[in-house]
This record gives C-alpha cells, sequence and structure tokens, in this order.
C-alpha cells in the first residue's frame, strides 16, 4: 500500500530537490491544436495531421490559417481583394499564457530561462522569433483576432462552434465543452515539424510532511490518480482529464478504457494527436520546473500584452522585461533548463 514514484509519468511529479517531492500531479492536460471539421471542408482543405511525422511545419500552418480566414465578402488572407477590417471568420484562435508557446519555443531549442539557467530566456532569439510568430499571426497575416477581439468572444468550444475562428490551440481541458457543445470537430497535431517537444501538466495534490493521516491521504491520491476508481472519476478521465499512471499510456486496454476513439470526447485521431504525441515527446512542463515560475510568468505575461498587441516587438518585450524577472530567476527544480 502506498504511492509508488515508479507507476507514474516521470515527467508529472512536483519535485522540489531530487529527494523531496509534493507526489504527482492529479490529473493530466496538454497543449493541442483543435480545429471546426466544418470550416475545413467548407474552404476544401486537408484536416491537420494527427501524427508527429505528418505535422506541417510553421508556414504551412500560416498558409491554412490564411486559406480558413474569411472576410465578409468570402474572400480569404491569401486573397489580395482580402478585407482585413471584416472579418466574419479567421483562421485561428490561441490561448496566449506558456502553456501555448512553450512547445514552439523548446522544439525550437530555446526556453524560458536563458542556458545558464540564471535569467529569463525568452528574450533569446530563438525564443523571441516563436512569440514573434504567434503576433504576426494578429497583426501581420490578420489570420487571428486582436486581443481586443478575442475578448469580446466567448470560450474556445463555443468559438469553434460558431465558426468564429476554424482552429484553436490552447489546452485540452477545452475537450469536455467541446463535446457538449455540438460542434463538428477533430484535433491534431501542433504545427511543429521539427523536434517535437510538448509536456503534461497538471495541479499537485499537497500531502503536509506534518500529517497525522498519511495512510489516508495516501490512500485519496489513489482513488483521485486512478481512472477506474469511481463512475465519476472515470468520466472525468473520458472528458476533461488525462491519466499520470504510465501504463495508461503503454497498455492498449488501459489506452482505450480512457481515449477510446469510440468515445464522445476522444474524435477520430485522438490516440495519435494527443495520447501518443504527448507521451512520446514530453518533457517537464515550464510551471512545474522553473522555481518562482508564478512570480516570474506574470511580469512575463503583461509584457507579451504589448507584443499581442503590436506596439513591441517581442524581442524588445522580453528584453525589458528581464530586467524585472532576473532577480527572481533561481534556475529550476530538475536542474534542467526549461
Amino acid at each position: 500500500m502506498g504511492l509508488s514514484k515508479d507507476d507514474y509519468l516521470s515527467t508529472c511529479w512536483w519535485n522540489w530537490s531530487p529527494t523531496e517531492s509534493a507526489g504527482p500531479v492529479q490529473a493530466n492536460v496538454t497543449t493541442n491544436l483543435m480545429y471546426n471539421v466544418d470550416c475545413f471542408e467548407e474552404a476544401g482543405v486537408d484536416l491537420p495531421p494527427t501524427k508527429v511525422e505528418e505535422a506541417w511545419s510553421w508556414d504551412e500552418f500560416v498558409e491554412m490559417a490564411q486559406k480558413l480566414t474569411l472576410d465578409t465578402e468570402g474572400r480569404n488572407a491569401a486573397d489580395p481583394d482580402f478585407d482585413a477590417n471584416n472579418i466574419k471568420q479567421y483562421g485561428v484562435m490561441f490561448g496566449t499564457d506558456w502553456n501555448v508557446y512553450m512547445p514552439f519555443i523548446l522544439s525550437a531549442g530555446g526556453g524560458y530561462l536563458n542556458e545558464s539557467m540564471d535569467g529569463l530566456g525568452l528574450n533569446d532569439e530563438k525564443s523571441a522569433q516563436i512569440l514573434q510568430n504567434f503576433a504576426d499571426l494578429i497583426n501581420v497575416y490578420h489570420v487571428s483576432p486582436t486581443a481586443v477581439q478575442k475578448n469580446a468572444m466567448p470560450s474556445a468550444a463555443t468559438a469553434l462552434a460558431a465558426k468564429q475562428p476554424a482552429m484553436y490551440i490552447d489546452g485540452s481541458w477545452n475537450h469536455l465543452d467541446l463535446m457538449n457543445s455540438g460542434c463538428n470537430w477533430g484535433v491534431g497535431v501542433l504545427p511543429i515539424d521539427e523536434n517535437y517537444t510538448t509536456f503534461f501538466d497538471g495541479g499537485s495534490l499537497i500531502i503536509f510532511k506534518s500529517t497525522k493521516h498519511l495512510e489516508a491521504s495516501e490512500k485519496l491520491y489513489l482513488w483521485l490518480t486512478n481512472p477506474e476508481s469511481s463512475e465519476r472519476i472515470t468520466e472525468l478521465y473520458r472528458t476533461l482529464w488525462m491519466p499520470v499512471q504510465t501504463e495508461y499510456y503503454t497498455d492498449p486496454d488501459k489506452i482505450d478504457f480512457w481515449a477510446s476513439e469510440e468515445l464522445p470526447a476522444r474524435p477520430e485521431g485522438f490516440q495519435d494527436a494527443i495520447v501518443k504525441a504527448t507521451y512520446d515527446h514530453a518533457v517537464v512542463a515550464t510551471e512545474i520546473n522553473v522555481k518562482n515560475f508564478n512570480e516570474i510568468n506574470t511580469l512575463v505575461g503583461s509584457a507579451l500584452e504589448q507584443v499581442w498587441s503590436g506596439k513591441k516587438t517581442a524581442e524588445e518585450a522580453m528584453t525589458e522585461v528581464k530586467s524585472q524577472t532576473d532577480s527572481l530567476v533561481e534556475g529550476t527544480y530538475s536542474g534542467e533548463r526549461s
């Protein structure tokens, strides 16, 4: 009886040091590409790939987003007569927090921290270019809404169902709402065609070392992280959460238990695009690994608002905020760059 670290994914433990840990996360989520199937069919373009080896390059992704962005006259963003001031359907929307841009930065060889892990790394050339790529979707290609426009739009699932964007890059926690939205939706791998890197993420369940109820606490841990512990827990793992135990990514029967594509929240291609792609290419999530992450990321998020609005380049904004964040940087818990 008791928790065994060997049963859990190595990337899903909140480690404070090589010998200290807060335990496993309760459940996983991951960053993914979601889309409205009808938008693709109406545009006459191929659906996003679900296998990592077939992933779009960023340029291919931008080209697809242009084809899927329509003005009120039905012209797409690749048309010379496209009216960027009157758009009825955007090609893509994306979350603007770390979980969206970090898979792309890590895949490109950049990092949230610099190589020596004693300062912010988002101003480095590789990292800043990724951030600029996302900003350019808004301000150069006009295939994604501005922050003001996005604030007036509903949640990801509702927006996709209403065809406000054709694609949405954000967390897998949206799958439950998509299931309930009535949207004809699908999932694909992220548009990363080299060194595909992603992560699992989730919140930790803390057991205080001073507890007088260690055995009961461990039982609760085991129950909450077991997809088969109860009907309600099973429902959550089949719609909203992803497991944290390794066997649910390696045993075909266990995979089908929570990720069968016959389940309403698991569309065609889910096992390749979400289960396999994440399990095969996951590193420790930045949020879990970087010390003082919340304090640093609050400053970074505020600075990035200037980037999304087009008021500053990514390099300018991240270089400026670096002077505020570097005093907070104390490296990572794993000792490896994140």
